[in-house]
């Protein structure tokens, strides 16, 4: 049984009029510097890309990009009796073991090598390839981290998106790769700690399976006065999976990546698969052919088209708190959710 996945994000844009939210997260130079420790987890990402059938209707080797994702986990503790202190921490990655030109990464099999890359975004653009320490902006990951008053850990999950490059020829195997992962985390503007985890890396191209031919895309739903919400607010992505012959999805399914439950500011939402006529699949079962291609004049392969629909019920009004802050604006408060499709066959 093999299983795909990829992420979409949805966000929730909310307005108030008027809205003020206070409070905050900051620190300064003169933070007492406790003693801090932390480790970044190590991981494995595994990945898949099919080679399709050639022929006069047939697609050619690897014909889709193939997504994968992992994550690793950073993890930052104080000393008993120590001050619970904001933190800044920026995670890098090395380009691993077979680097070509400036960045691109590679997985080896043997003598023959596959490109590959690795992102700092769901979005997967190039300017947000994953970079090492020192650099800076979308090239790396940054955040802040409070140890909470009366506890001594805190962790964040950080997030790793992959992506292998369509039209890489080159037959069927297992490529790997290992990258190493850098957290630089300072307090008040000073460094505190350096950790270093591991990223295993394996990608299999084999001749059978399916790929994502149609990408979701981002999600956005807004809201605005007069609330309750007299109406429902909604979203759509178009999903379709390409298989080779002889091989169906058995399941479709969709998981929640970040965010505390499917809730932003309040209003609750859904997050549905739908099959191409708008219904929503029954236990995530692709039941059924939208159309099958390339059969009679070269090897074919099978098309499944659904969609992905977000959606806020009508007759709620959000809220909103001080952790909200560093959401909102003056009258405007965006949050994004990622969520994960994954597919089985």
């Amino acid at each position: 049984m093999t299983t795909r996945r990829h992420s979409l994000r949805v966000w929730a844009r909310a307005l108030a009029a008027p809205l003020v939210v206070a409070g905050g997260l900051g620190w300064g130079a003169a933070d007492a510097q406790a003693a801090v420790s932390c480790s970044v987890s190590s991981t494995s990402a595994s990945g898949r890309l099919v080679n399709f059938p050639s022929g006069l209707l047939g697609l050619g080797n690897s014909a889709y990009q193939s997504d994968f994702e992992s994550s690793v986990t950073l993890t930052c503790s104080v000393g008993v009796g120590e001050s619970n202190p904001n933190l800044h921490y920026e995670i890098g990655v090395s380009y691993g073991s077979n680097l070509s030109g400036s960045n691109q990464r590679r997985a080896r099999s043997g003598s023959n090598l596959l490109n590959y890359q690795l992102y700092t975004s769901a979005q997967r653009l190039g300017t947000q390839i994953w970079a090492p320490l020192p650099a800076s902006g979308s090239n790396i990951v940054t955040g802040l981290m409070n140890i909470p008053a009366g506890q001594s850990t805190a962790s964040v999950v950080i997030p790793l998106y992959f992506a292998v490059p369509t039209n890489q020829g080159g037959g069927n195997a297992t490529f790997t790769d290992t990258l190493s992962i850098t957290a630089s985390v300072r307090q008040g503007g000073v460094p505190v700690t350096s950790t270093l985890g591991t990223a295993s890396v394996s990608i299999v191209r084999s001749g059978g399976g399916c790929a994502i031919s149609t990408r979701p895309q981002s999600m956005v739903l807004q809201v605005q006065p007069p609330y309750p919400m007299a109406s429902p607010v909604s979203a759509t992505t178009p999903l379709a999976l390409t298989c080779t012959p002889g091989i169906a999805p058995a399941t479709v399914n969709l998981r929640q990546v970040t965010g505390a439950n499917a809730e932003m500011f309040g209003l609750n939402y859904q997050v549905q698969l739908l099959n191409s006529s708008g219904q929503p699949l029954v236990l995530g079962v692709v039941s059924g052919l939208v159309n099958v291609v390339g059969c009679l004049l070269g090897p074919c392969y099978d098309n499944y088209d659904l969609q992905i629909r977000a959606l806020i019920a009508a007759g709620q009004s959000p809220t909103f708190n001080p952790n909200d802050a560093g959401l909102c604006g003056a009258t405007t408060c965006s949050e994004t959710h990622t969520w994960e499709f994954v597919v089985t066959y």
